[in-house]
């Protein structure tokens, strides 16, 4: 169970492969490759860049891609003319250090970001222009749809969920219920999915790194998504605990889903 298990599973248009710079290295483009710096000496120009060529693959089988994608954070490392695509039905994985730019990569595609920046956002046959029209939470999860793609951000307990929470108010945020009734049955069969051993009762705060991943990764499936980004799913996961959400993952693969990972592990 580690993320490292996706790199032959995840597809950069059937051809995923990972290069890590150091600061003394030359980048070198070749197709299809990503390239994460992982060093912190690394000026900020160069903390994430990746390069694509655009003619390699059938534009039937792109889900949606985010080309130049350019933002200077003030306490974060910034992101210089940073594109990637993400096919449809895989797994497509974005892996290096959190310094080299990935915390600023997710606050981005999850709504996040203070920062201005620019780029463009390519989808269903859109194109959206990031400068002064940022992405928000809200957009990422109903562009394809209402409640089509699941966003799973990292540190859990302090930016996806309170851990004064109760479990059931924890899974019952935003379900598509009607009344409380089937608000309790709805988060009732999230909560048996997980096979975890607690009840909706139970404060969040009591429960394991592993058990509230589970917990949040369930509650966002529940909305039957086409699409997921997950980032950092195995961030502080026990062996156990990240084997469990690596088969869950490759499982939501095998049904057809469109899955983004962004991983430092």
């Amino acid at each position: 169970g580690k993320i490292t298990d996706f790199i032959e599973d995840s597809s950069k248009f059937d051809r995923g492969k990972f290069k890590f710079l150091s600061a003394s290295e030359t980048l070198e483009l070749q197709k299809n490759d990503y390239y994460i710096p992982k060093k912190r000496d690394l000026s900020k120009a160069q903390s994430l860049t990746e390069f694509e060529d655009f003619s390699s693959f059938s534009i039937n089988d792109l889900c949606f891609s985010v080309k130049d994608l350019t933002v200077r954070p003030k306490n974060r490392p910034s992101i210089i003319n940073c594109s990637f695509n993400v096919k449809k039905n895989n797994i497509t994985l974005i892996r290096g250090a959190s310094e080299s730019g990935l915390v600023t990569l997710e606050n981005v595609i999850t709504g996040m970001e203070q920062s201005t920046y620019t780029g463009s956002f390519i989808y269903k046959d859109k194109i959206k222009k990031l400068k002064n029209n940022p992405f928000t939470s809200n957009f990422i999860r109903n562009c394809f749809g209402k409640n089509k793609t699941a966003l799973l951000a990292s540190n859990k307990t302090q930016r996806s969920s309170n851990p004064e929470l109760s479990v059931y108010q924890l899974l019952s945020v935003n379900l598509p219920v009607k009344n409380k009734k089937e608000s309790i049955t709805l988060a009732q069969e999230i909560l048996n999915k997980t096979n975890i051993n607690t009840t909706l009762n139970e404060k969040i705060n009591t429960l394991s790194g592993g058990m509230l991943q589970k917990l949040l990764l369930e509650k966002e499936i529940s909305y039957n998504p086409d699409i997921l980004i997950l980032c950092e799913p195995l961030q502080g996961l026990d062996s156990k605990s990240s084997e469990i959400i690596c088969t869950r993952i490759k499982q939501l693969k095998n049904q057809g889903k469109t899955i983004l990972i962004l991983s430092s592990v």
